[in-house]
């Protein structure tokens, strides 16, 4: 049986200095049917407007795409995250591209993280949306719905709003068929300020039928066009043959330290294959002008790093997420840490999500 593969063209690549034009040319070897792309990047604007990201496939755009509302001029701001899902490539080379929006600027602070997946043994795609929010208050940003075969699932979400007072939270959360979800959240300083909340990922059962998942607007946050949202589903349909779901943190509070200290961690136990570590969080700074960097440690090996240019002090926002590719993981116990780097300060406000899901060896 073909295993799936998992490979990561662009890690926190920098972005190109330019105004609303093609910023990345990507070549990629695909080895034929459907793949998940997954996308996050940052930019920002001279003037407040609308921000966007889109990505293209040999020419074609797939329908996929980052977006938020800039609500000030000159400050870099995460896109959140998405995954597009591509139907039946053929096997070779295909060219991805990223186009942003006719005001959205980027610059060498900027960074864009690309991850792809063809999933072929035990997994399958159920789908993948992109959706600009509804206009309103604490309601449904995103609803999709899908057939499962009735094994778990995997569902990723992202979203973007504002609250209109200051120091509270702008939410939303993944639901499967009305359920609980699992939160996703950002702390705004200011208000009427737009922030993209920090994505997560959640891991369900389902039993053989049609289902609805959903991204919800939480508390009093706020959206309309200008926002998006995005949500995915992937349902492990052998589990003898399929990657293999290792570790997750869903929305957890951050712990408190000034620049040097552990952030959050999990447990994870390999069976030796290669990793896909996704990683997402939220973090300030009191150094204007600033790169903001949060290491991701297996043990005490540093293998990636998420990132955010801050231009303001004292205002948590999002970094741009990272689906890491980590092979040669040794089998056994290990630790996955995230560490902030100097300048970079999280404290209870801040939100860490992580998922990590293991591609046995071929």
């Amino acid at each position: 049986m073909t295993s799936s593969t998992i490979s990561q063209p662009l890690n926190n690549a920098a972005l190109p200095a330019q105004t609303g034009g093609f910023v990345i040319k990507q070549p990629v070897n695909f080895t034929g049917g459907d793949a998940l792309i997954g996308f996050s990047a940052s930019a920002w604007s001279g003037q407040p407007g609308p921000i966007s990201m889109s990505l293209w496939l040999d020419g074609q755009p797939t329908g996929a795409m980052l977006g938020t509302y800039a609500s000030q001029g000159a400050m870099h701001l995460s896109l959140g995250h998405t995954w597009a899902w591509v139907h039946g490539l053929t096997p070779g080379q295909h060219v991805i591209m990223l186009e942003t929006g006719p005001a959205t600027v980027t610059d060498p602070n900027d960074v864009v993280c690309l991850t792809v997946i063809e999933p072929n043994d035990g997994l399958a795609i159920r789908l993948a949306e992109d959706a600009p929010c509804p206009t309103g208050v604490a309601q449904p940003l995103i609803t999709a719905r899908a057939e499962t075969k009735g094994g778990g699932v995997w569902i990723s979400g992202s979203s973007s709003g504002w609250v209109t007072q200051a120091a509270t939270t702008v939410r939303s959360a993944l639901l499967y068929d009305g359920g609980d979800g699992a939160p996703m959240e950002v702390f705004a300083n200011n208000a009427n300020q737009r922030l993209t909340v920090v994505p997560t990922d959640n891991v369900e059962d389902t039993s053989r039928g049609n289902h609805e998942f959903q991204v919800f607007g939480g508390g009093q946050t706020q959206t309309d066009p200008n926002d998006y949202a995005h949500l995915s589903v992937v349902e492990w349909v052998d589990y003898a043959q399929a990657p293999s779901y290792l570790a997750g943190i869903t929305n957890a509070a951050a712990q408190a330290q000034q620049g040097s200290g552990t952030i959050a961690s999990v447990p994870v136990t390999s069976k030796g294959g290669t990793l896909l570590v996704k990683g997402a969080a939220s973090c300030w700074t009191q150094t204007a002008n600033a790169p903001l960097v949060m290491s991701v440690v297996i043990d005490s090996t540093p293998v990636g790093m998420l990132r955010i240019f801050a231009n303001p002090t004292s205002v948590h926002m999002a970094a741009v997420t990272n689906d890491l590719v980590v092979p040669n993981i040794p089998a056994g116990s290990h630790t996955l840490s995230l560490v902030g780097q100097p300048n970079t300060i999280t404290d209870q406000n801040d939100r860490v999500s992580a998922f990590v899901m293991e591609f046995p060896k071929s």
